[in-house]
């Protein structure tokens, strides 16, 4: 198991992951040294294969070119279609060094089975919805995650930040504490500082964000406006 799942359990307060999507592609060792220095909790990496959404990003051997480069978490999230094969997809990733795998519930009829195959890799589980997807389609699975992603952004259609979001957030977050379950709640697209209040308050643990990091010249200031607020 990596260190970066150990990393991220011990953790307390509130996690900023950076997206990597938003790194450049030619610097990314560079790109780790700063972030790393700056405070990120982790990173996220955003899988893309042309089906579920449009664009195609991140195959597994950037997974494995990322793991000797930090102990930090690396939470891989899967917008792919697993429909066919899906264990060879999963095995690739925790093979490659992932230290959490998060699947789409459009984007296989079995959900559970996928989840069972990601724990059986031993590595976290997760589970993530578009944002018109209803949240019912998540509750069956609650209890077999260790992180929720109701995105913020529908990636397949390149709106704006859905203010729908905190409802959903706040909803997932009475889900969890009425069935005292122990999954983290991630808050990823449009995570700026100025929806970071509404998220945390909605009852975020963890905030994905790419461009407003690395639009900044201060990589470290930018984490510490969202894991703080912008005050």
């Amino acid at each position: 198991m990596a260190g970066g799942l150990r990393e991220l359990r011990g953790l307390r307060e509130l996690r900023v992951l950076v997206s990597l999507r938003s790194a450049d592609p030619l610097r990314l060792a560079e790109e780790l040294e700063r972030l790393e220095s700056a405070g990120a909790d982790g990173y996220h990496i955003d899988v893309m294969d042309g089906h579920l959404v449009p664009d195609l990003c991140m195959g597994p051997s950037v997974v494995t070119a990322l793991r000797p480069l930090t102990r930090r978490v690396l939470d891989v999230h899967l917008l792919v279609e697993l429909t066919h094969q899906p264990e060879r997809l999963l095995q690739a990733y925790a093979k490659a060094g992932a230290d959490r795998i998060t699947i789409h519930v459009e984007a296989t009829p079995d959900v559970a089975g996928c989840l069972r195959q990601i724990r059986a890799l031993n590595v976290q589980a997760g589970v993530a919805c578009f944002p018109a997807t209803p949240l019912n389609a998540l509750a069956p699975h609650l209890a077999a995650v260790d992180v929720v992603n109701p995105l913020g952004v529908d990636p397949r259609a390149g709106g704006a930040f859905e203010e729908t979001t905190y409802d959903r957030l706040r909803w997932l977050a009475q889900q969890r504490a009425a069935q005292e379950l122990p999954f983290a709640l991630q808050a990823d697209g449009g995570v700026w500082t100025r929806t970071r209040d509404g998220l945390v308050a909605a009852g975020a643990d963890e905030l994905v964000a790419g461009y407003p990091i690395f639009s900044s010249q201060d990589y470290g200031s930018a984490v510490h406006a969202l894991r703080h607020g912008p005050h």
